[in-house]
């Protein structure tokens, strides 16, 4: 599980990069750049063989990655396909998280975790496996582990504060399904989907769309996901629902380098927005 990183990230010169590594069910993938250094950000992508635990397979691709272990300036870990909960913020405490996680779901979480997402008015509570947690602990200097839903949650928060009417949020990735809405920058609905057709995904946005109570008219449908993923959806859509658009990455990501159009855009948003 080799991979090559461009020859401008050395261990001389790592602790000026941020790392973000991006956790899914099928593998990983991660951007780095130095955020003083024009042109420096590049994406890479592995996938891991389903058949041995996750967590091996990532302890097999940072050993077999010396880049891995270098001494980065600040390593994210986004957690892209564990569970999470929402809480709103003037009731969370974050020593609940793993009671939070309890009284929604049957699977014990051995490790909980939380986000404060302040521009959100919430926080989230996701669970992470233990010895996968434990390990990036000992292999990296004081990694921040978020979840895939956090950066979006926080920059569609923040895009939408100022807009009239109401918002809905689609985002593809990895046979998953978040679908968030949002009026004037205030959550009214938040979950994630697993799919197997693009059936599945229009039941999904239509069905919500008409228990939020969503305008067909003046409401807007915003989508992030592959180019042919979003024509083939939008095409459809726009017979039920009028505003229907690309979910843009913010601007200051066309600034990172040619390579931010390959990332996800939970990456995209916590690399260009810091947050």
């Amino acid at each position: 599980m080799s991979i090559s990183v461009p020859d401008t990230l050395t261990v001389n010169n790592s602790d000026k990069y941020i790392l973000s590594i991006r956790l899914c069910l099928d593998g990983l993938s991660f951007v780095a750049y130095n955020p003083s250094e024009s042109g420096s950000f590049f994406y890479r992508e592995q996938l891991f063989e389903r058949s041995t635990p996750f967590t091996d397979n990532f302890k097999n691709f940072f050993f077999e990655n010396e880049f891995f272990g270098y001494p980065f300036k600040h390593t994210r870990i986004v957690c892209a396909s564990s569970p999470y909960t929402l809480v709103p913020l003037q009731l969370f405490d974050p020593q609940e998280a793993g009671r939070y996680m309890r009284f929604n779901f049957s699977v014990p979480q051995p490790k909980c975790l939380s986000d404060r997402l302040e521009k959100a008015g919430i926080a989230v509570a996701f669970g992470v496996e233990e010895k996968l947690y434990e390990f990036c602990c000992r292999s990296f200097p004081a990694p921040h582990f978020m979840h895939a839903v956090s950066p979006l949650l926080s920059y569609w928060a923040k895009a939408g504060a100022t807009s009239l009417g109401n918002r809905m949020y689609v985002n593809l990735h990895a046979k998953r399904l978040d679908i968030f809405c949002f009026r004037q920058g205030s959550l009214l609905f938040a979950n994630t989907f697993g799919f197997e057709h693009i059936h599945d995904i229009l039941y999904y946005i239509l069905y919500i769309w008409k228990e939020q109570d969503l305008s067909q008219l003046t409401d807007r449908l915003f989508i992030s996901g592959t180019p042919e993923m979003r024509m083939q959806l939008a095409t459809v859509l726009r017979k039920y629902i009028r505003n229907v658009a690309p979910a843009e990455a913010p601007s200051e990501a066309y600034l990172l380098g040619s390579e931010a159009v390959y990332a996800p855009l939970d990456l995209l948003i916590v690399s260009s927005c810091e947050l």
